[in-house]
């Protein structure tokens, strides 16, 4: 089992290592938990555009 600090560390790293477009994606989707419409909105994008930059974010 990881630690709090591990857990940190790993989740940093991912997040260093996507693009600018798909991390913002990440973070307003699985820790700000917002819908996929306001994210699209947010971020000018098309739901579908969304849902896609989700998708490939799986670690």
């Amino acid at each position: 089992m990881l630690t709090r600090l591990e857990t940190f560390r790993f989740l940093d790293a991912a997040l260093a290592s996507l693009s600018d477009e798909h991390r913002r994606v990440f973070v307003f989707a699985e820790i700000k938990e917002l819908p996929h419409d306001d994210i699209a909105r947010l971020e000018g994008l098309a739901v579908g555009t969304v849902k896609s930059r989700l998708s490939r974010n799986r670690f």
